[in-house]
């Protein structure tokens, strides 16, 4: 026996003229032929069987003035809905036609409630209603059995999405949305009404193995196979066991990385050190041996200017030794200045190396990577001009 879904959003619409007309037209006919149908679906119950020296009693036949109040009321109820559909209460409707089917549950009356479904935009239970009715309804030959099979039911199966699980044990019981499908391997489709950005939950359960919770993401018309594969207990405490072995292990790893990641930054960190400060070692002795340098070329000129403003009377091997030493003097300061200016510009390279490396081991915030060149309109009354920057 098959159940109709509870699960899915109602919204009202109105639907067109001619069709309303037509469907509230079939609904009238279907009052009719509930009042006029014969009472063959209420003929007497079999009798039980004899057992024995013993007679079972027959139920009481139905009376037919309770049959005939029956109709009547049904017939009233769809009358109401009918009328109710019309200004498009469907909701009022819907309820209407539930009553009358539980008085008298004829397939015409599974028509109306499944017009009443679909306006409402629920069109699971429509499609329900809609194949019972083509189940039932004995006069294949008429309009609205032939519009059911051709129209309605495909179309609103390409409004509905099927999901069917599959589960690699038995026993283990599947829900779909919160609708119960059975029991593995027994598991029946369950239909379900697609929503922009609504997940559905299936959820697969059985004793002594661990429950699957699975979402799901589905569209109009889509036909589902979800495979699901449930592992025991003791079999689920093992994976984790070894799960948690290999984070263990993964975390060792992890820190063995890191020490060895951190002893070589401060080996770089330290090899930088070490190259900044001798780069600015080399570049003081190269300035000291240039000043050295600088300080003997001054006595150096002292004693040429000493020698060329001598008096006449001084001797002539004096003034030799004076100008020679002032000649060796111009000699030393000019290889101690060239010594002291290549000493510091080793210096100068080895800082520059040094800043590279820091630049390429921890870039600075801020600062571009690479030497760029920006150009910017030159800022004046005249806004004439262009200004260049070099940055690096």
């Amino acid at each position: 026996m098959e159940t109709e879904s509870n699960s899915l959003t109602v919204a009202t619409r109105r639907p067109p003229g001619k069709a309303r007309r037509a469907e509230s037209s079939f609904v009238a006919m279907g009052c009719v032929l509930v009042l006029s149908g014969s009472g063959a679906s209420f003929a007497r119950a079999a009798p039980l069987p004899v057992a024995p020296l013993r007679v079972a009693p027959r139920p009481p036949a139905p009376r037919p003035r309770l049959i005939a109040a029956k109709r009547a009321q049904a017939n009233m109820l769809l009358k109401a809905g009918s009328g109710k559909m019309e200004i498009g209460l469907y909701v009022e409707a819907l309820s209407r036609f539930k009553a009358a089917y539980k008085l008298v549950p004829s397939p015409k009356i599974d028509y109306n409630i499944a017009l009443a479904y679909n306006y409402l935009s629920r069109y699971v239970e429509s499609l329900f209603h809609f194949e019972r009715f083509e189940r039932r309804f004995s006069d294949r030959s008429h309009k609205y059995w032939k519009a059911t099979r051709s129209v309605w039911i495909p179309r609103l199966k390409r409004r509905i999405a099927t999901v069917r699980v599959r589960v690699n044990v038995g026993g283990a019981a599947v829900n779909v949305a919160g609708h119960d499908a059975g029991v593995s391997p027994d598991v029946r489709a369950v239909r379900v009404q697609p929503e922009p950005g609504r997940l559905f939950v299936i959820v697969v359960t059985r004793t002594g193995y661990v429950d699957q919770t699975l979402k799901v993401r589905l569209r109009a018309g889509q036909h589902l196979i979800q495979r699901v594969t449930l592992i025991s207990e003791a079999k689920a405490l093992a994976q984790r066991e070894e799960f948690r072995r290999e984070q263990a292990e993964r975390r060792r790893m992890q820190r063995r990385l890191e020490r060895a990641q951190a002893r070589a930054l401060r080996q770089r960190i330290r090899r930088r050190k070490q190259l900044r400060l001798a780069g600015w070692i080399t570049v003081g002795a190269g300035l000291a041996v240039g000043l050295a340098g600088g300080v003997v070329g001054i006595v150096s000129l002292v004693d040429r200017a000493w020698v060329e403003g001598a008096e006449a009377g001084r001797l002539f091997s004096e003034l030799k030794m004076r100008y020679d030493r002032a000649e060796l003097l111009r000699k030393v300061a000019w290889v101690g200045i060239g010594s002291g200016l290549v000493t510091a510009a080793t210096g100068g390279i080895l800082l520059w190396l040094s800043y590279r490396r820091a630049r390429r081991e921890r870039p600075w915030p801020g600062r571009a990577s690479k030497p760029t060149v920006s150009v910017f309109p030159a800022i004046g009354p005249g806004e004439a001009g262009m200004t260049l920057r070099l940055q690096f």
